[in-house]
């Protein structure tokens, strides 16, 4: 029983070791930069994704966080590095307009969360669904590569700020 527990253990850290070096690096640079916001730290389980069919799935598994209280929250995943933050409804058009993203994302209401409105293939549709919708405020999922610059971190939490994004 001690060494099937210890393979598992092995086999966790490393699987974890990566994300948890990563979200250190990101954390150094994001107190580094200063953005006003307090930074908090930990670790996320219960996120929900799409699975092959389209429909939202729950991973049970926890990953390391970073929040910038009031900003945004910054997952450090196996697949991405997840940027969520809130945008208010007089906003979203604003935002995506002046400031297309050149980023992968998904728009979904803050009510209900399980719609997805659209995402950077169609930002255009995306803006519209979220204007015809009931919705007050907006979640933004921002996805970039898990192994991505930190400088792009840094330069997309920099538009966050800029565009009025909160959480």
């Amino acid at each position: 029983m001690k060494r099937e527990t210890d393979t598992i253990r092995n086999m966790l850290n490393a699987l974890y070791k990566p994300l948890v070096e990563r979200a250190d690096a990101l954390y150094s640079e994001i107190a580094k930069a200063d953005f006003g916001h307090e930074l908090r730290r930990g670790f996320y389980n219960g996120h929900y994704r799409k699975n092959g069919c389209g429909e939202y799935e729950k991973d049970h598994y926890p990953i390391p966080e970073i929040e910038l209280r009031g900003l945004c929250d910054i997952e450090c995943g196996f697949e991405e590095t997840g940027i969520t933050a809130k945008l208010k409804r007089e906003d979203i058009k604003r935002f995506f307009t002046e400031a297309p993203a050149n980023y992968a994302f998904e728009l979904y209401g803050v009510e209900d969360w399980l719609i997805t409105l659209g995402d950077q293939n169609d930002i255009v549709a995306a803006v519209d669904n979220a204007l015809e919708s009931s919705e007050k405020e907006f979640f933004v999922s921002f996805r970039l590569d898990p192994n991505c610059a930190i400088d792009s971190v840094l330069a997309l939490l920099t538009r966050l700020l800029e565009g009025g994004f909160y959480y």
